[in-house]
């Protein structure tokens, strides 16, 4: 998977976890220390949703196929 970038599927978990624990790490630090995160806050959920959004429309369209095969046989 992704070989031209030379990611394998563990590396590339790998690599989001890690990021997504920076990121609320972070975010919890700055809340903590008084700074105002909702701004912050709202926009990663506006984008975690929508990145949710998309997976959930590409897996139901993707799985047309299958569900027409299983309704019909």
């Amino acid at each position: 998977m992704f070989s031209s970038l030379e990611l394998t599927v563990g590396n590339l978990v790998g690599n989001i976890v890690f990021y997504v624990m920076a990121i609320v790490s972070s975010i919890t630090a700055l809340n903590q220390a008084n700074v105002e995160t909702d701004l912050i806050t709202n926009n990663l959920s506006i984008i975690f949703v929508s990145i949710l959004l998309a997976f959930a429309l590409a897996f139901g369209l993707g799985s047309t196929d299958v569900i027409k095969r299983l309704l019909f046989s």
